[in-house]
C-alpha cells in the first residue's frame, strides 16, 4: 500500500511541504513482482529531486528507512545526493534492515554516513529511535483508550499492544 501512496507518478509526498520526519520500511520484491512493479513507484524515488527542480517535502530533515535490499541502499543514495545538491539535505539518517543482509550491504549501509550530519545504522535487534515511533508523535487524545470506539481505526488498537510489549 505504500508503494501505491508514496510511490510515483502521483506520490502523497508531493503533496506535505511541512513534513519534517519520514519514517519507511521497504520490504524486499518477490522477483515476480519486480517485473511488474516500475522502479519510480518506489517510495523513495518520490522524495528525489528531479531535472523539473520540484522539491518533494521540502523540509524533511529525518528520514529512518527500514530496507529490505540492496537496492533500497543504493536508492537512498540517489535521494541525499540529489536532495543535498539541490540544497534541501536530509540532515539525520536512520537506516534499519528486515531480517538477514549480506556484509556487502551493511558496508554500502555504512556509506551513508558521509552524506548527512547525524547518521544511525541499526545493526541488530535494537528498534526504530524512540523520537521516531509515529505512536509516541501522536497527541494524547488519539493514544487515550477512553478514546477508542468504533470508529477509531484498528491500527490503533494493534498500536497499542505494540507499545505494551515492549
Amino acid at each position: 500500500m505504500a508503494t501505491v501512496l508514496l510511490g510515483e507518478p502521483c506520490s502523497l509526498l508531493g503533496r506535505l511541504p511541512h513534513l519534517e520526519t519520514l519514517v519507511l520500511g521497504l520490504r524486499a520484491l518477490a522477483q515476480d513482482a519486480k517485473e511488474r512493479v516500475r522502479d519510480h513507484w518506489e517510495p523513495l524515488r518520490a522524495l528525489e529531486v528531479r531535472d523539473d527542480c520540484v522539491v518533494p517535502c521540502p523540509r524533511l530533515r529525518t528520514l529512518c528507512v527500514y530496507v529490505g535490499a540492496e537496492e533500497h541502499v543504493v536508492q537512498l543514495y540517489d535521494v541525499l545526493l540529489s536532495r543535498g545538491e539541490a540544497g534541501y539535505p536530509v540532515r539525520r539518517l536512520v537506516v534499519g534492515f528486515y531480517g538477514q543482509h549480506t556484509p556487502s550491504v551493511l558496508e554500502l549501509a555504512e556509506g551513508l554516513w558521509g552524506l548527512v550530519e547525524d547518521f544511525t545504522l541499526l545493526d541488530g535487534p535494537e528498534g526504530c529511535p524512540d523520537d521516531l515511533l509515529w505512536e509516541d508523535r501522536l497527541p494524547f487524545v488519539c493514544r487515550d483508550r477512553s478514546e477508542w470506539n468504533v470508529h477509531w481505526p484498528a491500527w490503533m488498537e494493534y498500536a497499542y499492544l505494540i507499545t505494551t510489549e515492549k
